[in-house]
């Protein structure tokens, strides 16, 4: 869970086709976004893509970041000059003007250190796509790792992820989380199957929503087969 005395990370990026970012605490992720460019957007320059990445992610988590100092990072250098430089766009001042209701100080980080958020940068998504970790607690997390090491398939995946091997387009591994198209997967455990539907259906996590709600929910944190 967020912890509030913490320090809040942004890291953003970019490419051609989309835009990603991942807010995290001493480390540790707590959500990820990424969307795909379309239309005008596909259009942007490269600076005007890495804002748009920043404003998508401070909007998102206006909740978290709205009176209280963080820290941006960013593979694109221009960003960390962002509110001294002239403006020559409509987007540009449009959302620098977003941006200066905030208390952040901009860092540049390399794109070999930016890997999290390079990669839901690259994923093919047409729509935002937000995959929030806080309401899954440690222990929990623990069962969805050993989910991973007790499955054959999986734990190859895991390697073969971490060797950087093709084949495996939409998965990635990134801060020890295994995901497909940024939703957290969970191996051939039943019994922690169970437990999560129960979790998300009978405490406030889930609000204590109907089955159909709660399979909806699931679906957006959680992918398994079967």
């Amino acid at each position: 869970m967020p912890v509030s005395s913490l320090m809040f990370i942004v890291e953003t990026d970019a490419c051609d086709l989309g835009v990603g970012a991942v807010l995290m605490q001493e480390g540790h992720p707590i959500a990820f976004i990424s969307k795909g460019l379309s239309g005008k957007h596909l259009s942007l320059s490269v600076y005007d893509k890495e804002l748009l990445a920043l404003a998508m992610a401070v909007t998102k988590w206006n909740q978290y970041l709205m009176g209280r100092q963080f820290v941006v990072k960013t593979d694109q250098k221009a960003l960390k000059y962002l509110l001294d430089q002239k403006l020559h766009t409509g987007f540009q001042m449009k959302w620098v003007a977003k941006l200066m209701q905030y208390d952040s100080e901009i860092e540049y980080k390399t794109g070999r250190e930016n890997k999290a958020a390079d990669a839901l940068s690259r994923m093919p998504m047409p729509e935002a796509l937000v995959v929030v970790v806080a309401p899954v607690d440690s222990s929990l997390f623990e069962r969805i790792r050993d989910s991973w090491s007790n499955d054959e398939g999986l734990a190859k995946l895991i390697e073969d992820l971490k060797e950087q091997l093709e084949g495996h387009k939409g998965y990635s591994y990134i801060h020890q989380q295994l995901r497909r198209h940024g939703i957290l997967i969970v191996g051939k455990d039943v019994q922690l199957r169970r437990d999560l539907i129960s979790k998300w259906h009978d405490t406030p996590s889930g609000g204590h929503s109907g089955m159909d709600n709660t399979y909806r929910r699931l679906v957006g944190l959680f992918y398994w087969k079967g």
